[in-house]
């Protein structure tokens, strides 16, 4: 079972508190459609990527949704994870790849 987050019911509270109608739906506009632009994106930019590796060009229908429909399954089988364990992987790589990425560039730094 699914164990579901506390996230989403403590912001609609504090979003039903507000004074102004107009603030309240700006407020669940922005929490909804941030997410769902940033995922946009992701699936853009991994779709882009894996064409650019593959070397499959994007000009169709076709060649776009032979990437997309895999990325799409992937995704969603990742909507089936408990969120806290996408989430510990996802922070741990974060921090990985900025100790790479601060590690190169001091090393470059040096003399």
């Amino acid at each position: 079972m699914k164990k579901k987050g506390i996230g989403t019911s403590v912001f609609l509270k504090l979003a039903m508190k507000l004074k102004s109608d107009l603030i309240k739906v700006l407020a669940i506009i922005g929490v909804v459609a941030a997410p769902i632009t940033s995922g946009d994106t992701a699936f853009r930019s991994a779709r882009i990527i894996i064409a650019d590796f593959f070397k499959v060009s994007q000009k169709g229908t076709k060649n776009r949704l032979m990437l997309t429909l895999p990325l799409f399954v992937v995704g969603f089988m990742l909507t089936q994870v408990d969120f806290s364990i996408i989430w510990r992987y996802m922070a741990w790589s974060n921090q990985t790849l900025a100790t790479i990425v601060l590690s190169f560039l001091m090393a470059t730094q040096l003399p």
